[in-house]
């Protein structure tokens, strides 16, 4: 499983489009940052803390399975260039080549 351009020998990645439920996903990237996030100073010079910022979320990319392909094609109804989801990777990180 490639995810972010690493290989896990034991990862998954759930999607959820539309409701639906696609476990048959082989590789997925994706982006993600925080912007504007800056140190807080008191009257010393160590920070008092961090101001949370924005997170901005980036494009995503991901390959399926023939068989998940064709079961995110079935479910559907309007096309699927702008279809929304919600994804959900998993691995053991202490297992990646």
């Amino acid at each position: 499983m490639n995810i972010n351009g690493n290989e896990f020998s034991w990862a998954s990645v759930e999607g959820r489009f539309n409701g639906s439920m696609l476990s048959a996903i082989k590789a997925i990237k994706y982006s993600d940052e925080i912007d504007g996030a800056e140190q807080v100073y008191g009257a010393g010079r160590l920070p008092r803390g961090r101001t949370a910022g924005r997170y901005k979320v980036g494009d995503c990319s991901v390959t399926f399975y023939l068989s998940g392909w064709s079961q995110f094609l079935a479910e559907q109804p309007n096309g699927y260039t702008d279809v929304r989801g919600t994804m959900q990777p998993t691995s053991d990180t202490n297992s990646s080549r």
